[in-house]
C-alpha cells in the first residue's frame, strides 16, 4: 500500500491533566511551533519532503501539596520527536515521513502528519 509523503505536521497539546497538579487546574500548551527537519534536495507540491519532526510542550498552573497548603506546580516540559518509519521511499540518509505517522506522549501531547503531498507516495 502507498502513502502520501508528509508535507506539514500539527503538534496538539493534551487536555490531561498532570498527575502532579493537586487541584487539577494546569494545561498543556505547545511552545513555540512545530521543529521539522526538511530533506532540502527533495521536495513536493506542498514543501520540503520532511526527515523528522519535534514539538515541545509544557505543562503549567495547578498546585502540588505544601504541608498543609499547596504551593504552584513548576512547569513541567515534554519533548515529541517523530521519526519516519521504513518505507520505500528514502532520501540518502533515512526514510521520510508520510500520512499517518503520528505520535503521542506519555501526557498524551501528539505530533502527527498534517497535510500530505496529492503527487508523491511511497509506490
Amino acid at each position: 500500500m502507498s502513502k502520501a509523503v508528509a508535507g506539514e505536521v500539527k503538534a496538539t497539546p493534551s487536555s490531561q491533566k498532570h498527575p502532579a497538579d493537586i487541584n487539577q487546574t494546569g494545561a498543556w500548551q505547545l511552545v513555540g511551533k512545530e521543529i521539522t527537519v526538511p530533506y532540502p534536495k527533495l521536495k513536493t507540491e506542498k514543501g520540503p519532503v520532511l526527515q523528522g519532526a519535534s514539538a515541545n510542550f509544557m505543562y503549567s498552573g495547578g498546585s502540588v501539596p505544601a504541608g498543609p497548603a499547596s504551593a504552584p506546580l513548576p512547569p513541567i516540559p515534554s519533548m515529541v520527536k517523530l521519526d519516519p518509519k521504513p518505507t520505500k521511499l528514502k532520501t540518502p540518509q533515512k526514510p521520510v515521513l508520510v500520512e499517518g505517522d503520528t505520535l503521542k506522549d506519555a501526557f498524551g501531547n501528539e505530533l502527527a502528519v498534517s497535510v500530505v503531498s496529492a503527487k508523491m507516495t511511497t509506490k
